[in-house]
């Protein structure tokens, strides 16, 4: 993806030079590595996979997203009970929203206006390499 544009490379230079923002930005990534072997961490992981998110999930997700893979992704569907629609975007990364913000805000609009009752499973997307 050719993202970020100078323009938004700027205002996300900006963002992080704020007190705070890069600590705050990364402490998930330190968490994951950090706590998920330790006692909480796994309580907390047993905790989470156990609740089923019931409303219904819009997926967007970037084909060449290098941080959260389209493969891996395929699994939020299991964390579901209702409508789950997936949308991979081909030429988009790890920040659909940033990256492609028309289509982002058009595959959302069009999924709240027919009552965000879309249910594809990511399995059918013909984007996905086969396992």
């Amino acid at each position: 993806p050719s993202w970020p544009d100078r323009d938004s490379d700027a205002m996300f230079r900006a963002a992080f030079m704020q007190a705070n923002t890069a600590h705050c930005a990364l402490e998930y990534h330190r968490w994951s590595i950090r706590c998920i072997p330790r006692t909480d961490g796994r309580r907390f992981i047993a905790e989470v996979s156990r609740a089923k998110i019931t409303a219904p999930v819009l997926q967007l997700h970037g084909a060449q997203d290098r941080t959260v893979l389209p493969r891996t992704a395929t699994g939020c569907r299991e964390f579901t009970e209702g409508p789950f629609a997936w949308r991979l975007l081909a030429d988009v990364g790890h920040f659909v929203h940033e990256e492609a913000p028309t289509r982002f805000t058009s595959l959302l609009l069009d999924w709240l206006a027919e009552g965000s009752c879309w249910s594809d499973p990511p399995e059918l997307d013909q984007l996905l390499p086969s396992a």
